[in-house]
């Protein structure tokens, strides 16, 4: 599996059969997916047809699959998290602003990619219990670094595969 970042607000997550884009904005981010989900309902000015081979757009609680990609969307108040299982991997992807409000109803998953739009508090990060932590927006040099990474260089891609999860937690700063 293989996630680069799209925008500022947006990742995407490339497997081996499908790839999943999350929270493309700009609307104007022309890229291939499979699958688009987004963070708060669909914005009217999204364009599907400005994403090549869209099979499915994704907006909000409920189970969907589509070539071996499984989605669990969730709703907390406006905004949705999602647990995807990808490639043997489980991820949550979601804004650090909704996690920080529901952290006891996490479930745990590998892997957490989190668009950080604030700080997100220990005890956030101890209920998720990911083995690989990933930030990226506007304050995920801060996430890190509050994480005392100081070591942590950012990076535009992050590669990772079920047989290398790490024993411990790994932080990533996608740029």
């Amino acid at each position: 599996m293989e996630i680069t970042r799209v925008s500022e607000e947006s990742i995407k997550i490339k497997g081996k059969q499908v790839s999943v884009l999350i929270n493309p904005l700009p609307e104007k981010i022309k890229t291939g997916a499979d699958i688009v989900v987004f963070f708060e309902r669909t914005p009217k000015a999204f364009d599907p047809a400005a994403v090549e081979g869209l099979k499915l757009v994704v907006e909000g609680p409920g189970e969907y699959e589509v070539g071996g990609a499984k989605i669990i969307g969730e709703r907390h108040g406006d905004m949705y998290y999602y647990l995807i299982s990808l490639d043997g991997l489980e991820l949550i992807v979601a804004k650090g602003s909704t996690l920080a409000t529901l952290k006891e109803f996490l479930r745990e998953a590998q892997m957490a990619c989190v668009f950080a739009d604030m700080l997100i508090n220990q005890s956030m990060i101890a209920a998720l219990n990911a083995s690989v932590l990933l930030f990226y927006g506007e304050k995920a040099e801060e996430n890190v670094r509050a994480l005392g990474k100081e070591d942590v260089d950012a990076v535009s891609k992050y590669a990772i595969t079920r047989e290398k999860i790490p024993s411990e937690m790994q932080v990533v700063w996608l740029q």
